[in-house]
């Protein structure tokens, strides 16, 4: 299950780089929760239904123009369900025009083939605290 779980997230940054949000939320679980509690984004409270997930990416993409997201190292899979991967994000500032790239890592849990729960986090000892190991 877990080389699975590792292809479904390569598939949805692939998508993600190639049509954003649209081409990216129906690997979501219509359930799908995205935890952004430990990132100072003045977003509000995480999304909770693949709606406001895909609501909360709309949100990135109006952030930064054209946003890509770029593995920095292998999708590593963490237990049965899980799985962690620093990545880099690039886009450009819609209010200073200039290009941004910042670091986080990213846990995602799945089910049924199906992205269930994600989670954007500035280390991969948060991200792995978040589904319930540690590093």
């Amino acid at each position: 299950m877990s080389q699975e779980n590792v292809e479904l997230l390569d598939r949805a940054l692939a998508a993600w780089n190639e049509g954003g949000v649209d081409a990216t939320i129906d690997l979501y679980a219509e359930d799908a929760e995205f935890d952004i509690s430990t990132v100072a984004l003045d977003y509000g409270p995480s999304p909770v239904g693949r709606n406001a997930v895909a609501q909360f990416y709309r949100y990135i993409e109006q952030l930064w123009s054209h946003p890509s997201i770029t593995p920095v190292e292998d999708i590593e899979p963490v237990g049965p369900h899980h799985v962690v991967v620093e990545v880099s994000v690039r886009g450009v500032s819609e209010v200073s025009e200039v290009e941004v790239e910042q670091r986080f890592v990213f846990a995602f849990g799945v089910r049924d083939g199906k992205v269930a729960w994600g989670g954007l986090f500035r280390s991969r000892g948060e991200a792995l605290e978040a589904v319930g190991l540690r590093e």
